[in-house]
């Protein structure tokens, strides 16, 4: 939440099956975040029926996907970042208009779910403030 709140993301949706947001532990790692950010937990129909009234690209972070760094992320969208133990579940394939992946090196098969989410929402801030 911290993390999103710094990044400029307008809002946050907690799909079924999602850590609850005010869980103390998460409350806390906030930082006050959960006072200034929209947060809601909804199903994967709410979540399409709003990316679908704002005509939003959706972006599931995906290590099969092309790189972030040559995907255009100036338009609006949302990003959808899977779980770290089972990755994203069939609702959120099948909500996803495109893959986007994060270039790594090494041998590292994928990065936890807040790093990811972390490095894909600051890649959207820097690419829309260079526009």
């Amino acid at each position: 939440m911290r993390t999103a709140e710094a990044a400029g993301v307008q809002a946050v949706f907690l799909p079924p099956d999602t850590v609850d947001a005010f869980a103390p532990k998460v409350v806390r790692a906030g930082m006050g975040a959960h006072f200034r950010l929209p947060i809601q937990a909804v199903d994967w129909n709410q979540i399409q029926q709003y990316t679908e009234s704002l005509n939003l690209n959706v972006y599931l972070a995906d290590a099969k996907g092309p790189s972030c760094w040559e995907t255009d992320l100036r338009q609006p969208l949302a990003l959808i970042v899977g779980g770290e133990a089972e990755g994203a579940s069939e609702s959120a394939r099948n909500l996803a208009d495109r893959n986007i992946s994060i270039p790594m090196l090494g041998e590292t098969e994928s990065l936890n779910a807040a790093s990811a989410g972390s490095i894909l929402m600051f890649e959207v801030r820097r690419q829309r403030a260079q526009a």
